[in-house]
């Protein structure tokens, strides 16, 4: 049918024109010619006179199906590839998340299980340093501190004193030395036994060297002060020396240069102690004990304060091990430990290691 107003055809199911507007209801059609109703006056608004503006509905397709107004176009897929971006990264964090939990969970179990192997194996090596550092470490503090003659509530030079002394962990330990007439070594520090006869020695309860080494075998060093002035007692030690093979576990000490000559000639490894001279001790004599050869070590008495930083640091500069008796309380050994006394003899073994540990 056609438009009673504009004369353009309208499509079927519309009840005003889509052309200018006018209602269809308003409009009845005689054949095929449209006519205005007998008193009807169509608004100004769609009026024919007014139609003379573009058209809007001119070139609109009606089989087409339109989009409803409302957002813009570029809205939804913006916002779409937004989520879509934010999802990936997510996934991605997560996934970084998970592996590194994981740690390799998903890896090749042959490949998994070498490398649990090589941790152990780093866990063991370190475990192993760590002991080896700590053991070297008691090394050192046991080369360092000489369990003196009496340990504990022990008397001196006797079994149950050396027993005391090993079980607080000392491995240098002191024995002072006499000689029998017959030659035999007894270990005590009283002068007097130099001399008597051998029986009467061992009637005192006074055990031999020898016991002593049979007792400890290599389990210890043994710091061994000859007492007697007789160049003979060091062919009786070096023969006990070699009989128990201990070449490896002597420190010998004495008051007598001849007495440690002696012994260098057989055994020149073997460590030995000066002990600053007994009776005239001043610093001339000290100087003289550094230009000794026979010795390596020159012990001074702390008692008689000849334990001093120039004195130790003096010792160094000789190229000599610098060391002192006897400390026995815990500052004395601090002060050792802070002046880099290099030894020192002391009743107090397991004391010092521990200073030797947390102070040197």
């Amino acid at each position: 049918m056609f438009c009673e107003y504009c004369g353009k055809e309208i499509p079927e199911g519309h009840a005003f024109c889509v052309h200018c507007g006018a209602p269809v209801d308003q409009t009845e059609m005689i054949g095929d010619t449209p006519f205005r109703e007998e008193g009807f006056d169509p608004p100004e608004t769609y009026a024919p006179e007014n139609l003379s503006q573009p058209d809007p509905y001119e070139e609109y397709d009606f089989d087409q199906e339109q989009e409803p107004k409302g957002k813009p176009k570029w809205l939804l897929p913006v916002l779409f590839l937004g989520l879509a971006a934010l999802s990936v990264a997510a996934g991605m964090f997560v996934a970084g998340m998970v592996s590194d939990h994981n740690d390799g969970k998903d890896a090749d179990p042959a490949a998994a299980e070498t490398t649990i192997e090589e941790e152990a194996e780093e866990a063991a090596e370190e475990t192993e340093t760590a002991e080896e550092e700590a053991a070297a470490d008691l090394d050192g503090a046991q080369q360092r501190v000489y369990a003196s003659k009496n340990i504990g509530d022990y008397a001196e030079n006797t079994i149950a004193s050396f027993d005391e002394a090993i079980r607080q962990n000392a491995e240098c330990v002191e024995q002072d030395v006499v000689m029998a007439a017959d030659g035999t070594l007894f270990v005590s520090h009283d002068r007097g036994y130099n001399g008597m006869p051998a029986g009467a020695i061992a009637s005192d309860g006074i055990p031999r060297l020898e016991d002593v080494f049979q007792r400890y075998g290599t389990e210890i060093t043994y710091v061994v002060e000859i007492k007697a002035n007789d160049t003979a007692a060091s062919y009786e030690l070096l023969s006990l020396i070699d009989e128990y093979e201990l070449q490896d576990n002597i420190i010998v000490q004495s008051f007598y240069p001849g007495i440690l000559r002696e012994v260098k000639r057989e055994l020149p490894e073997a460590p030995s102690i000066i002990l600053h001279n007994n009776g005239d001790m001043n610093q001339v004599t000290f100087d003289e004990a550094l230009r000794l050869d026979c010795a390596d070590t020159v012990a001074v008495s702390r008692e008689e304060g000849m334990m001093t930083e120039s004195n130790c640091r003096a010792a160094h500069q000789a190229g000599k091990r610098f060391a002192v008796w006897d400390l026995s309380e815990k500052q004395q050994i601090l002060d050792a430990i802070e002046m880099d006394v290099d030894c020192y003899f002391t009743n107090a073994p397991a004391l010092a290691l521990d200073l030797e540990k947390n102070y040197r």
